[in-house]
């Protein structure tokens, strides 16, 4: 099943779709239903965020070295979203190097793109098609493209040229 969020759905109050996440909205200084709309889309944003990490470090660490409840509070508590901190910490630890060569691919445009995914301030976070267009004008590509034909694309999986 597919949602659509309109506008006149945010108005119908709090407890017809995501109490939760309209209560962070306000929370965040998003009063207005666009606004609020904004921080929904810009929440989903931060959670790909989240799992970009935690793809990257459980595919490229030992097995068992983190999970993601335990990535999360070393990025939002311990660190406080700043991932150079996060980075300079994981590259004392050699069971998570291989995840910060991953993310330094691209003149560290994984660590840029967790970056700016995670922005504390909702309103500066990226959406994708703003990314995209932003690649596709610099002909920047985050890996190398695997033999399954696809590559990470600034956050965004797509079909490479070599598979076409």
């Amino acid at each position: 099943m597919t949602w659509l969020i309109r506008i006149e759905n945010l108005e119908e109050g709090p407890g017809t779709f995501a109490e939760g996440l309209w209560r962070r909205a306000v929370s965040a200084g998003a009063y207005t239903p666009i606004e609020k709309r904004t921080f929904g889309i810009a929440d989903d944003i931060y959670e790909a965020g989240l799992l970009l990490a935690y793809l990257a470090f459980v595919t490229f660490c030992e097995a068992n070295i983190i999970d993601s409840l335990s990535l999360q509070r070393l990025l939002e508590s311990t660190f406080k979203l700043d991932l150079q901190a996060t980075r300079e910490y994981c590259l004392a630890d050699d069971r998570l190097l291989e995840a910060v060569k991953f993310l330094d691919l691209g003149d560290g445009a994984g660590w840029e793109l967790l970056q700016a995914m995670l922005n504390p301030d909702f309103r500066k976070r990226p959406i994708a098609e703003a990314k995209i267009l932003e690649l596709e004008s610099a002909n920047s590509i985050l890996c190398e493209v695997a033999d399954v034909g696809y590559c990470l694309y600034y956050g965004c999986f797509v079909k490479s040229i070599k598979s076409m």
